[in-house]
């Protein structure tokens, strides 16, 4: 099926389609996947050049720091759909991408400065901690809340800044779960929060080049948590190589008898993320 690639491995006719086996897998800088199952590389050294093949699987790979191959790209895409180039990502979302010469950074300022002034809470007194160390909430700790509609729009937004803020998700979590009677002490658990947001609106990602695609989950659970239930909560971490890329912190299903029960329930939730 395939032939052997030419001497001059720097030239890369636009014309031939390249296809790579697992077995020479390297760091994939920049390709376009239409649907194909086989891996692919950007090392033209290693790949192998096939002007036959035609099934729905083929492949446009490249190097993105190959302008005539990324414009060729471009000017096939416009044929079919109406494109305008933009650039640079900078901000999609709600989220601000930065780049460097370590990496990409990437977080949500502007979104967690918009939430401080629609909460009011853009002069307040910053804290160093999300929630205080031993801090148990409960259905009924206090008088109910008044303004319902405030602690509901407020913790659905801070569920959004969950996607770029790890240092955050437990408390998200911990507040989410009293959206139908929150009292007063629940709103000053997330007062609390605005004011660690106030000292940390720039904290983000950071993504950095890496020729390690190793997938690593890491998790934790802390056993009976909840003093209502009795349930615990599990946290999950998973890299792709020296890259956080996924998070979360969520209240286990059923009661765990035990605290390696617990940690057992949360590596299976773990094991979830990564299937």
């Amino acid at each position: 099926m395939a032939q052997s690639q030419s001497q001059n491995q720097n030239h890369t006719p636009a014309a031939i389609n390249y296809v790579v086996t697992p077995s020479v897998v390297q760091d994939a800088a920049w390709y376009m996947d239409s649907g194909a199952t086989d891996h692919v590389t950007s090392d033209f050294a290693q790949l192998i050049v096939s002007t036959s093949y035609t099934g729905s699987e083929q492949l446009q790979v490249g190097n993105g720091n190959t302008p005539q191959l990324i414009q060729e790209t471009i000017q096939k895409l416009n044929t079919q759909f109406p494109l305008k180039i933009l650039g640079s990502l900078k901000y999609f979302l709600g989220f601000e991408v930065t780049r460097n010469a370590f990496g990409l950074y990437m977080n949500q300022e502007k979104y967690a400065k918009d939430i401080l002034i629609k909460t009011k809470m853009v002069d307040c007194k910053p804290c160093s901690a999300p929630m205080a160390v031993g801090t148990k909430l409960t259905p009924d700790d206090n008088e109910l809340f008044d303004n319902l509609a405030l602690y509901r729009s407020t913790i659905g937004a801070l569920q959004y800044l969950v996607l770029s803020r790890l240092d955050i998700a437990y408390s998200v979590n911990k507040l989410s779960q009293f959206l139908k009677p929150p009292t007063q002490l629940h709103w000053q658990a997330c007062k609390r929060l605005l004011r660690y947001i106030e000292r940390t609106s720039n904290y983000g990602g950071h993504f950095t080049k890496s020729h390690r695609f190793h997938l690593e989950c890491f998790t934790d659970a802390d056993w009976a948590s909840s003093p209502n239930d009795r349930r615990s909560t599990s946290g999950c971490c998973v890299f792709l190589g020296p890259n956080l890329i996924q998070w979360h912190s969520r209240k286990q299903k059923v009661v765990a008898l035990s605290s390696i029960e617990a940690e057992y329930r949360a590596l299976a939730q773990g094991l979830t993320e990564l299937a």
